[in-house]
């Protein structure tokens, strides 16, 4: 199954997307620290990445800068997480978003088309 990579520094947040994922039959890689995941994205064959926009230490942005500059991570569909509604004509590089609120099957669903499965 695909390992999907998240990255969101509310601890609860995490913890309920991590529990979904997992019971799906995805592998899961959660980091509360941006700088953190980023290598870990460099490390490990990582297939899909779940990032929040707006977060302390790290932006979402910076985080999706960082994954797109290194080749063998440059393609890895990243979706943003986010609260914001964001003005999806501007260009963020990102392959789509989650807008909070949402439920498990449209996370599932969202997770589903980015992985082509």
């Amino acid at each position: 199954m695909a390992t999907i990579l998240i990255i969101d520094d509310e601890p609860m947040i995490l913890n309920n997307l991590t529990q979904v994922l997992e019971l799906a039959g995805f592998t899961v890689i959660a980091s509360l620290d941006g700088q953190a995941a980023v290598q870990i994205a460099r490390e490990r064959a990582i297939d899909l990445v779940l990032c929040d926009m707006l977060m302390q230490a790290t932006s979402g942005f910076q985080i999706l800068q960082a994954i797109r500059q290194k080749p063998e991570t440059a393609q890895t569909p990243f979706i943003f997480v986010t609260a914001v509604k964001w003005d999806l004509e501007v260009e963020t590089g990102a392959s789509g978003y989650l807008f909070k609120p949402f439920t498990n099957d449209e996370l599932l669903a969202v997770v589903h088309e980015h992985l082509g499965s």
